[in-house]
């Protein structure tokens, strides 16, 4: 009976199995979508869309080597379609956004993807802009829906199953449906990526290196310069900066003082180089109070490796390899140490833990390959957070 249920159920799908090292490679590529993380306040609801956009891509190509092949140009499709709704709820004013989100939560009457991108059109906002100065890729991407849904709709035999995996048809070389599925996968990943700059222009902004180290701290990657090559198109990207959302922005940041390098793999990195600090603190005033003291320390005890705050939640690592062999640790651990009576010189595990509250309820627990001694921990106790 397993075996006929076997034959049923696979007799017409064709598994077409994508390389390795391509599929990795594509898994890569939508990671650097899904680490573009808006930090814009009202707007973060649209780092779920850009999440499950991502998420689509990779269903499609699991379908497409399963032999399901008109599901997975569905999930390609719907991919464009969860990403449009994002721009449009975006666009709207806050009262109709608040209304428009409840609507679509408890799916009650909503716009459909073709309504939602004459609006966008005609709004004459962000989304119009970049429509007008990126004509020519939105126009490619028109057509390129348009042969989405004629998968989807199965609007002719190449397109069935039944005829597609025909034994008459066995002689089509499988290269030919892998090269046609993964020209449109790259397409619908370069359209997800666009559209998020729909957002914030951030993940482009953040590939000139004077805005990157301009900005102390951010949720967002830069997309690479190989990937806007590969899915968008550099000549796209020149034409996505010449509009308002993008001018605006960049004229804002280019305006701050630039950090130095060892100061933005503070603020960014959580990474403290220790034979830096004196050029760190040249720029004390970009440092936030917890950075600043998590930089002094580092100046003032040679033998601490770590840095933890917010009870181990948050690290500051060091240009110190810690003694330390585990690697793993619990809140637990740091809040039973805050605790003792002697919170200092603290046994852990190959190394040593010490626990200080400074001014203002800010904790630190130090990370040191050896014991403090009297004199270390009487200038740790004397240091003052003010930068």
């Amino acid at each position: 009976m397993n075996n006929y249920f076997n034959f049923v159920e696979k007799n017409h799908l064709r598994t077409i199995k994508l390389d390795d090292n391509v599929k990795h490679k594509y898994y890569i590529d939508l990671n650097n979508i899904s680490e573009s993380w808006t930090g814009r306040v009202d707007a973060l609801f649209t780092n779920t869309f850009i999440q499950e956009s991502v998420h689509l891509l990779v269903n499609s190509i699991s379908l497409f080597e399963s032999g399901y092949f008109d599901c997975a140009y569905y999930s390609l499709r719907q991919s464009l379609e969860v990403s449009t709704t994002m721009n449009y709820l975006l666009e709207l004013n806050p009262e109709v956004r608040e209304k428009k989100i409840l609507d679509w939560k408890t799916q009650q009457d909503f716009p459909m993807s073709g309504q939602m991108l004459s609006f966008l059109k005609k709004n004459q906002d962000i989304y119009y802009d970049m429509f007008n100065n990126m004509k020519d890729y939105f126009l490619k991407l028109e057509e390129t829906k348009k042969k989405l849904n004629k998968f989807v709709h199965k609007q002719g035999y190449k397109y069935l199953y039944i005829t597609r995996n025909s034994p008459l048809n066995k002689k089509n070389d499988v290269n030919y449906y892998l090269e046609e599925f993964t020209e449109y996968l790259k397409i619908c990943i370069g359209a997800i990526a666009v559209f998020r700059l729909g957002i914030d222009p951030m993940p482009v902004l953040l590939m000139n290196e004077e805005i990157y180290y301009r900005i102390s701290d951010q949720m967002t990657k830069a997309f690479s310069e190989n990937f806007v090559e590969e899915y968008i198109g550099m000549e796209h990207i020149n034409n996505y900066m010449k509009t308002q959302i993008y001018s605006t922005h960049y004229d804002s940041i280019i305006k701050e003082e630039k950090l130095e390098k060892w100061v933005k793999a503070v603020t960014q990195d959580n990474y403290i180089n220790k034979n830096m600090i004196t050029e760190i603190l040249k720029q004390k005033h970009l440092l936030s109070r917890q950075e600043y003291l998590g930089v002094t320390l580092c100046g003032l005890i040679e033998n601490i490796s770590k840095i933890y705050t917010y009870d181990g939640l948050g690290m500051y690592f060091t240009s110190l390899e810690t003694v330390r062999k585990k690697m793993s640790w619990n809140t637990k651990f740091f809040f039973d140490l805050k605790q003792e009576k002697n919170p200092i010189n603290y046994s852990f595990d190959e190394a040593y833990i010490s626990y200080f509250k400074f001014e203002d309820d800010l904790d630190i627990f130090l990370e040191h390959n050896k014991i403090l001694t009297e004199d270390e921990i009487k200038m740790i106790k004397t240091i003052k957070i003010n930068n």
